[in-house]
């Protein structure tokens, strides 16, 4: 239970951060920028892209490796890419200053 917490927050700590830095039009590299670039040319929510690549990487890793402690990387991207979703979704800032 206590795995579980410690995911779930740690989850939407990253999500909020990378949320900002693609808001931004930044990027740290590797998924996320492969995201950015999709969600600029195809106008689809950049959470949602890097959470079907992470996806898809995850479940093949899950079937090469066969180790199911990976549901651990799924929850962590479902929640990440919820929380960029979210951050990304709305138009103005101030929204999450009040």
């Amino acid at each position: 239970m206590k795995k579980l917490v410690v995911l779930l927050f740690s989850s939407v700590c990253i999500g909020i951060g990378v949320g900002f830095m693609i808001r931004l039009h930044i990027s740290p590299g590797g998924i996320d920028l492969l995201a950015l670039l999709i969600s600029k040319s195809k106008a689809i929510n950049p959470g949602i892209v890097m959470f079907l690549i992470d996806l898809f990487i995850i479940i093949a890793g899950i079937i090469v490796l066969r180790d199911f402690k990976l549901i651990y990387s799924i929850i962590t991207i479902s929640c990440v890419g919820l929380c960029v979703g979210i951050l990304n979704n709305f138009k103005s800032i101030n929204f999450y200053l009040k």
